[in-house]
């Protein structure tokens, strides 16, 4: 990108921004979906579940990005040496974001404690 004079920073910003907005867009679908399959009795946590979703991006001459397509279950294939190095990056930085420390274990024990408590 640099040797096309794209600052790849602002290629990440807008990135980011167009994921954001897809992600918005889409909420209440995932909402309704969310709640009808997951009853609440079932979810005094908060949460029950999560979606790993994988964006196909175009960057086009001027290094704006395009959404080409949204996969509810993307692809895991290693057949490459870069899938191998993207996907295992994807996949560590979400169980860091879905595996709670000791300390938030606590507080989650302690919530569905006192929720089982006030129903």
């Amino acid at each position: 990108l640099e040797d096309m004079d794209i600052d790849p920073v602002k290629v990440w910003d807008a990135m980011e921004r167009v994921i954001v907005k897809t992600l918005i867009a889409v909420q209440p679908n995932v909402a309704h979906t969310y709640k009808s399959c997951i009853p609440e009795n079932r979810d005094s946590a908060g949460f029950t579940c999560f979606d790993l979703l994988g964006f196909d991006i175009l960057l086009d001459y001027r290094g704006k990005p395009w959404i080409i397509e949204v996969n509810e279950m993307p692809s895991f294939d290693t057949s490459a040496p870069i899938d191998l190095s993207v996907k295992t990056g994807v996949i560590s930085e979400t169980l860091n974001m879905i595996c709670p420390t000791v300390q938030e274990a606590r507080l989650l024990s302690d919530k569905i404690g006192s929720a089982a408590y006030t129903t």
